[in-house]
């Protein structure tokens, strides 16, 4: 079930650069299921969704960059599954300031 609220904020937040600074995890079947403003909290739970649910393809975004890590069904071989995870580059950029 997908909650319309937290649907909204994602919609208007993601990649939008304002503070404070939130993280979202999204899955394609339930929509948002985690907003944080730790980085560690929603990509620990986006690990957790990558590694047991894939086939819901589980997002984390956040309000500067957007999607830090996805995992992405194959367009020819739907049964098979890309994973992107960015939060290490993600973590040296925001450390050297760099923010795009």
């Amino acid at each position: 079930m997908k909650i319309e609220q937290l649907e909204a904020l994602a919609r208007t937040s993601v990649g939008d650069g304002k503070a404070p600074q939130l993280f979202f995890v999204s899955t394609e079947r339930h929509g948002v299921v985690t907003v944080s403003r730790s980085l560690d909290v929603a990509y620990s739970h986006w690990q957790a969704l990558a590694t047991r649910n894939k086939d819901e393809c589980p997002t984390l975004e956040d309000r500067l960059w957007g999607t830090i890590a996805s995992v992405e069904r194959d367009e020819d071989q739907p049964h098979r599954y890309h994973t992107h995870d960015d939060v290490i580059e993600y973590r040296r950029r925001h450390t050297l300031g760099l923010t795009s």
